[in-house]
């Protein structure tokens, strides 16, 4: 119980330690949207002073309990902490209510997450191959929820027909992400897996088919729809690999 407890509270504080360092900097794909400071000179000195006073705390006790947990439960707790960020993130992006300006926010928490998995995994190295593919996964998933942001934030205010072209085939990776589990291996348990991937499939293609129908498209759209295209084949192939007769 012990070894439980302190593993609990190890979690915490470096879930801490990692939000506190995204408040002084503008976390990736968030553009215009920095965590409000303090208004006064004065009060950011001193607000700086007690964040770095508490991190520093902190750290000692990360020190202490470092030394009484065994490398089997700190893979264990870094297991769990890669499948809990995974989840967040499926759970965070569901359908069109994704948005840069409404999940912002999740930038800069997904951030805190990944250094401390970071972190786990040099303190507990070295891993296992199969713990480490589970480790670049969700980099991936970061890096795609961080991009997806970006490029909403560029094109939903918008309204020509290759902007909306590219916001389709963004949301459409976010979705495919429900189909993959924590180590990006496809979920054959998922409800109507057949049906949708097939689904998918054949919405991606008619949106393929219209955007290159489109004329006078600017360079730096069709480059960011051919990557989200890219993107999404290799994910319905992945899928579709585990379908019997069916090929993307």
């Amino acid at each position: 119980m012990n070894h439980v407890f302190l593993l609990l509270a190890s979690t915490f504080l470096l879930s801490f330690i990692g939000s506190a360092h995204v408040k002084r900097t503008v976390p990736i794909g968030l553009r215009g949207t920095e965590i409000p400071k303090s208004h006064t000179l004065v009060s950011q000195v001193q607000q700086a002073r007690n964040d770095t006073e508490s991190r520093k705390t902190q750290l000692r006790r990360l020190k202490k309990l470092e030394k009484l947990t065994t490398n089997a439960q700190g893979v264990s707790l870094l297991k769990v902490k890669m499948r809990l960020f995974v989840r967040l993130v499926k759970a965070s992006v569901l359908d069109s209510r994704f948005d840069a300006t409404g999940f912002s926010w999740l930038i800069a928490q997904l951030y805190g997450q990944l250094r401390t998995i970071y972190y786990l995994a040099d303190l507990f190295a070295p891993l296992k191959e199969k713990d480490l593919a589970q480790m670049h996964y969700a980099t991936y998933v970061y890096h795609l929820v961080d991009e997806s942001a970006n490029l909403l934030w560029l094109y939903s205010s918008k309204s020509g027909p290759a902007q909306k072209g590219v916001c389709r085939m963004v949301r459409l990776n976010l979705r495919l992400l429900h189909f993959f589990d924590s180590h990006g291996k496809p979920r054959l348990k998922q409800q109507n897996y057949k049906l949708m991937v097939i689904r998918f499939a054949n919405r991606k293609k008619d949106w393929e088919t219209a955007f290159y129908r489109l004329k006078n498209v600017p360079v730096a759209t069709c480059l960011d729809f051919d990557i989200q295209l890219s993107r999404a084949n290799e994910s319905l192939r992945s899928l579709a690999s585990k379908i019997p007769g069916f090929s993307i």
